[in-house]
């Protein structure tokens, strides 16, 4: 199932269309700012076209987006991106994109120990995100009237990176606390499985061998 937020007059047949607006006769009628009117994991998709430019609070919604998404769901989004005049100059904008605005959602090692991991860090993972230009007659440089980015994000879970840092960290021999970052140097060879216990935060780890093509 998919739902269509900010959907406008461009409602998506068999989805569930969901605007502010009532002149554009959404199935639902409901305000972004506010928590979204669904169960949790009930959604397969997420579309918003031209829509999170507009909110404010981005970060809630992108939490409450992550909520009602199935593990494993899709969230779709096109956004204006900075520094195109469309960005700044569109009706309503209250906020500029870049592609870093959507991947301090993705993995949470990215930022440390670098600097602090975003309490949102590790909602998705980057299935995939590419810029559009559009063509206006007479802009020059082509794109900086309108350049689009268009992303698609993977919901998934802490497990998730938790799993990915393994398997990359195992290849490595060194192993970073999926929580605290603490640098555990550990030794793979001849061995099917390995338990681990993070000195520093006390965290388990259960490392099976099996399957990681080391």
């Amino acid at each position: 199932m998919i739902l269509n937020i900010g959907c406008g007059f461009n409602k998506i047949k068999g989805a569930v269309n969901l605007d502010l607006d009532p002149r554009c006769n959404p199935d639902i009628i409901h305000d972004l700012t506010k928590t979204l009117p669904f169960e949790n994991n009930y959604f397969d998709e997420v579309r918003a076209v031209q829509v999170l430019e507009h909110i404010f609070d981005f970060e809630s919604l992108m939490i409450e987006i992550h909520r009602v998404l199935k593990l494993g769901g899709l969230l779709k989004a096109s956004v204006p991106c900075w520094p195109c005049r469309n960005a700044v100059a569109g009706n309503g904008h209250v906020r500029q994109f870049v592609p870093e605005t959507f991947t301090i959602y993705t993995n949470p090692s990215y930022y440390q120990p670098r600097m602090h991991a975003s309490d949102q860090a590790g909602l998705f993972d980057v299935v995939s995100m590419e810029k559009r230009i559009a063509d206006v007659e007479g802009d020059d440089p082509p794109g900086a009237w309108i350049t689009d980015l268009n992303v698609i994000l993977k919901k998934v879970d802490k497990q998730y990176w938790k799993d990915m840092d393994i398997q990359k960290s195992l290849k490595e021999n060194v192993f970073g606390c999926f929580y605290c970052q603490n640098e555990l140097v550990i030794q793979v060879e001849d061995m099917d499985r390995i338990i681990k216990v993070c000195p520093v935060c006390g965290e388990q780890y259960e490392i099976i061998k099996e399957g990681l093509n080391l």
